[in-house]
C-alpha cells in the first residue's frame, strides 16, 4: 500500500513547495529503502521540478500525470498541491490523502485562509488527519509564531511543535538544486534541523495511523 501525504494551502506564497521537498526527504531517509518516497509537483509553478533539474535531490520529483502511472512503485507520495485550488480539488485531495500538511505563515490573513481550509475539511470528514504547519516564522524576538500557536490552538486545529523559520538560504538550496543541508552555509543546518523536528512529529503521526513502519530510524545528514 501506498501512503499519501498531500500539502493543501489555500494561499500561495506560505512555504508549501519547500515544505513538501524538506518532508520527503526526511521521509526518504528513515523509510529505509532507496526511491521509497515519491515527491509529486501538483502546482502549476512547477517549484519542485525546477529544483529537481539541478540534480541534487535524493527523491524522484515527477509531475502529476506521470505520479498516475508510477505512484504504486513507492511507499509513500509527497504531493505537492497548487495554490488556490477550487473547492472541487480540495474534496479530491482530501478524499484521496492518507494525511494533510498545511503550511501557513503566522500573519492573521495566511491564518484565516488555513482556519477557513479546515473548516471545509471537517465538513468532510477530515480533520482528524491533518496538522498545521507554521512556516516562514520570524526569527526571536518576534513572537508571531507563538502567537498563531495558541490562535490554532484556540481553534482546535492540530499543530506541529516545531516551526519553520524565515531563512534566505532555501532560496540558494532551490538554485544550487539541493535539500537545504547540501548549502555550504551555518544557517543551513540549521534549517534542515528544524524540518527535521517536523519529521520527527510526521513520523510519529503516521506510526499511529500504522502508516510507518516501526522500524523506520531517524534522520542524519
Amino acid at each position: 500500500m501506498t501512503t499519501y501525504v498531500t500539502m493543501v494551502g489555500l494561499k500561495g506564497g506560505v512555504g508549501k513547495s519547500v515544505s513538501a521537498l524538506h518532508l520527503a526527504v526526511y521521509l526518504n531517509r528513515i523509510a529505509g529503502g532507496e526511491d521509497s518516497v515519491l515527491l509529486v509537483d501538483g502546482d502549476p509553478n512547477a517549484t519542485l521540478l525546477d529544483w529537481a533539474r539541478g540534480g541534487g535531490l535524493p527523491v524522484r520529483v515527477v509531475n502529476e500525470m506521470q505520479a498516475m502511472r508510477v505512484a504504486q512503485d513507492h511507499e509513500y507520495v509527497v504531493l505537492d498541491t497548487e495554490a488556490r485550488p477550487e473547492q472541487g480539488y480540495i474534496q479530491q485531495v482530501a478524499e484521496n490523502s492518507d494525511f494533510l500538511v498545511l503550511p501557513s505563515e503566522p500573519a492573521w490573513p495566511c491564518l484565516r485562509v488555513l482556519i477557513a481550509t479546515v473548516d471545509r475539511l471537517r465538513e468532510l470528514d477530515r480533520a482528524g488527519d491533518l496538522k498545521a504547519l507554521l512556516t516562514i516564522v520570524p526569527t526571536w524576538p518576534n513572537r508571531d509564531g507563538d502567537r498563531a500557536k495558541r490562535t490554532l490552538k484556540k481553534a482546535n486545529i492540530p499543530v506541529f511543535a516545531g516551526q519553520v523559520r524565515r531563512r534566505q538560504v532555501y532560496n540558494k538550496a532551490a538554485e544550487d538544486g539541493v535539500p537545504v543541508y547540501g548549502v555550504r552555509e551555518r544557517a543551513a543546518h540549521v534549517a534542515w534541523a528544524e524540518y527535521e523536528q517536523v519529521g520527527e512529529e510526521l513520523a510519529r503521526d503516521l506510526r499511529e495511523r500504522g502508516l510507518l513502519s516501526e522500524g523506520a530510524v531517524s534522520s542524519g545528514v
